[in-house]
């Protein structure tokens, strides 16, 4: 069963923070090193393999990518899942397309904007079809790190997230938020791998300007019913 969802803040500067820890400093692209996100290994593709190079992406990008997204102030989903603008927005996904609550559902949802949200949701989603769409981009392979019990290398399981949910196109990126997870805990530092239609993405990183999701590769992810995965344990 997955543990709750840590809540993240991502800076592009100094690499990728968790409940304000560093856990990783990150590459510069320009070193020729790394991938164009600063990835450590990931250096984009085609869509054919389930890559999607974020620099391509980036002449459709949403110069605001909203308030409930990325406002500032650190009320929005990318300041935290638990602030009032993150659980805003994973309301208005869930009244949009469906799914569950599976986990830490505060009493922070701001129902009096929850209209506003909904637009946003609207506005996000649309143009990221668009665009994939265009770009020839059917499905995308994407991990996700967490930690488990009781699971084996190989085994397809049932990913149930929160109406929304992080995803990332880069392994370095999971790998490190696996072993955070687990850290300390007795359970399985365990990634998640999914092939996921582009009909259930929100939106990516290169398709708007929020901070730190091209960075760390990221994808927003419609959890709906759940989301079948093969565990890969480090």
């Amino acid at each position: 069963m997955p543990l709750p969802e840590i809540d993240t803040k991502l800076e592009p500067e100094n690499g990728v923070f968790v409940n304000g820890q560093r856990i990783a400093i990150l590459g510069s692209s320009k070193s020729g090193h790394y991938g164009h996100a600063g990835i450590p290994g990931h250096r984009g593709g085609s869509a054919a393999r389930g890559l999607v190079d974020f620099s391509l992406l980036q002449k459709y990008e949403q110069q605001s990518p909203g308030k409930f997204l990325h406002g500032g102030k650190g009320e929005s989903y990318m300041d935290s899942s638990l602030s009032a603008g993150g659980q805003t927005l994973q309301e208005a996904v869930l009244q949009k397309f469906g799914g569950n609550w599976e986990f830490r559902k505060t009493d922070k949802v701001l129902y009096d904007e929850l209209e506003d949200a909904k637009k946003e949701v609207n506005v996000m989603y649309t143009h990221t079809q668009t665009v994939l769409e265009k770009e020839g981009v059917s499905s995308v392979q994407l991990y996700r790190g967490l930690a488990l019990d009781d699971v084996v290398s190989g085994e397809k399981i049932l990913s149930l997230t929160n109406p929304v949910a992080s995803w990332t196109q880069s392994i370095v990126v999971a790998e490190m938020f696996a072993s955070l997870r687990a850290s300390g805990t007795g359970k399985k530092a365990v990634i998640l791998k999914a092939d996921i239609p582009i009909n259930k993405i929100l939106t990516c990183g290169g398709l708007n300007s929020a901070r730190g999701m091209e960075l760390a590769s990221e994808w927003l992810v419609l959890g709906g019913d759940g989301i079948e995965t093969e565990v890969m344990v480090k």
